[in-house]
């Protein structure tokens, strides 16, 4: 990102005052780019129009109504598929490109019908995504959304009501279905609290083993749930659809930013 007010700390001024800076950084530019290892900055030769393309995004924000938004992943996402793709296949065609992101919570952004258990409820329908379907380990399939021929979980012989069919399933029958559940398994643990003055330190040991989430546990439904293959195989959506198209894509190790390449760009910039 690049500000109105990110000016150079050293000015003229006269002895005995001092700069009036403004509190704020001001209108600024956010910034998306994609560098090659084969020749900088993506870009190919535009025959048509005689210039170059080039891959980058520009954003205008802390405007006002003239703004276009804050970078998310679907500006992110369009800017691979159709700048970005179309670029790199034109300007080295029958390549095939690696990408390579930060792991940033934009690029690991998942599908809206991804299978994410922290977006589901406890029960069916409510604000949830409608998940797709999926395979279980024993070769049959799961659907997350009821169907007609669905029937209540305790009484097998009556099937479901009208109105839940097509809603999302929920963390509970989802658990059912996967002879997953157990009675007293609640939704997920409470965060970690911190240690209280009457605590002894066995005494909070404890309540953390009871109530703090681990992977790897099965302590409550959600830890269950992202334990499971199918929701562990769930892809970002920018890695899903960059190999959809015969690319490659790939992430840096977290806190590495010195391993990202485009990092110095931005430093020398």
């Amino acid at each position: 990102t690049f500000n109105a007010n990110d000016d150079n700390p050293y000015s003229w001024k006269k002895k005995g005052t001092q700069k009036l800076k403004s509190k704020s950084r001001g209108k600024g530019l956010m910034v998306s780019e994609f560098l090659c290892a084969a020749g900088g900055r993506l870009s190919t030769f535009n025959k048509e129009t005689k210039t170059q393309d080039y891959a980058t995004e520009i954003f205008k924000y802390g405007s006002g109504k003239s703004d276009e938004g804050w970078w998310d992943s679907k500006k992110m996402l369009t800017q691979v598929l159709e700048k970005a793709i179309p670029i790199f296949e034109r300007q080295y065609p029958g390549h095939v490109a690696v990408f390579a992101f930060d792991n940033s919570s934009g690029h690991a952004c998942k599908a809206d019908d991804a299978l994410v258990a922290n977006r589901m409820n406890w029960g069916p329908g409510g604000k949830q995504p409608q998940m797709h379907a999926t395979i279980l380990p024993d070769g049959r399939t799961q659907w997350m959304v009821f169907r007609y021929d669905d029937c209540i979980w305790e009484s097998p012989s009556i099937l479901i009501s009208d109105t839940l069919i097509g809603q999302p399933k929920g963390m509970k029958r989802v658990l059912q279905e996967q002879d997953l559940w157990r009675d007293g398994l609640k939704k997920k643990c409470s965060a970690a609290k911190a240690k209280e003055d009457t605590e002894t330190e066995t005494q909070y040991n404890a309540h953390l083993e009871l109530n703090h989430c681990e992977k790897g546990k099965d302590c409550c439904a959600l830890c269950i749930l992202e334990s499971q293959p199918d929701f562990l195989a769930e892809t970002s959506l920018l890695q899903l659809e960059i190999t959809c198209r015969g690319h490659e894509c790939l992430f840096y190790p977290k806190f590495h930013c010195e391993l990202n390449y485009i990092d110095y760009f931005w430093g020398a910039v």
